[in-house]
């Protein structure tokens, strides 16, 4: 990532608002998760469909852990 997009994270972050893109640079502890899923979910994603779901209460990272995955994917 560039020195604007990781001044345009920083920024979002000091104002409070998580940045939509960029969410790997300050992520941490979701190693493991990632790795499963990119084992077990996204090298198969050509394959076919798969539905999971994820459910969370209102702060629990839901938003996050997809802007997360997101970034992964592509």
């Amino acid at each position: 990532m560039d020195q604007k997009n990781c001044t345009q994270v920083v920024e979002s972050l000091r104002k409070g608002i998580p940045p939509q893109r960029g969410v790997d640079l300050y992520s941490v502890g979701n190693e493991k998760l990632i790795l499963g899923i990119k084992r077990f979910h996204l090298s198969a994603i050509g394959e076919g469909g798969l539905i999971r779901f994820i459910s969370g209460s209102w702060g629990a990272g839901k938003t996050h852990f997809f802007r997360l995955l997101r970034e992964v994917a592509f």
